[in-house]
């Protein structure tokens, strides 16, 4: 018998971008859609005016981490939290304690004094401020994501009824049951969000924001 060591599995990536302004109209007016065009096109006419933020863009990355022959992902995770003197029981996945949920922003932000980066990181649900202190769960984060970016897709590890769990239904965006937003076009979307490509991609951009985050921190 065969026996397979994975290390990490059931690795979703999905990212979403939206303009901060049209989405705040939206909210306020209560309409079901929005008209981007015609927005931009008042900007343009309305010198004085503009959007606080530029570009939102949202990283997120659902892992299941495991100790293994593979590597002891779990515990690593745990020592790091530790380390950066966040206690695990704050931080640990209410959905599945097994479970990291990785939540990275890249936006970019005008104000009166030009325009600026923006990042924020969550971990399962919550923020994490860069500081000296945290710097140890920052740093196991890029290397969690640079090791998911290089690791060959055929190694890849979706559980069989995995998709037919709570805390895949709920784990990806919490507050949200992707079966119930996607319905019949949920198994679809979930084969999208694992797929070995679309994951390596993603955790390949959220290396390279989460490397120019910590960066800008050492240069200040």
């Amino acid at each position: 018998m065969n026996i397979n060591f994975t290390g990490i599995k059931n690795i979703g990536y999905c990212n979403a971008s939206f303009n901060d302004e049209a989405f705040r109209i939206l909210q306020s007016s209560g309409e079901d859609e929005f008209d981007y065009e015609s927005q931009t096109q008042e900007e343009e006419e309305d010198d004085a005016y503009y959007p606080l933020y530029q570009k939102q863009e949202g990283h997120t990355l659902n892992i299941q981490l495991t100790d293994d022959f593979n590597g002891k992902h779990l515990s690593e995770f745990k020592k790091a939290l530790k380390n950066s003197h966040l206690p695990y029981a704050d931080y640990i996945n209410p959905i599945n304690s097994n479970f990291l949920n990785i939540y990275l922003t890249d936006d970019i932000i005008e104000d009166d004094d030009g325009e600026f980066k923006d990042n924020v990181l969550y971990v399962n649900d919550l923020e994490v401020e860069l500081k000296d202190k945290t710097l140890p769960i920052f740093s196991y984060i890029a290397k969690l994501v640079s090791e998911i970016a290089r690791k060959p897709k055929e190694e890849f590890v979706v559980n069989k009824d995995y998709f037919d769990s709570d805390y895949a239904k709920e784990g990806i965006v919490f507050g949200d049951n992707m079966e119930d937003i996607y319905k019949e076009d949920y198994l679809e979307v979930m084969e999208d969000i694992h797929d070995p490509q679309n994951v390596k991609n993603g955790a390949n951009k959220m290396k390279n924001v989460i490397m120019e985050f910590m960066s800008k921190y050492f240069e200040n």
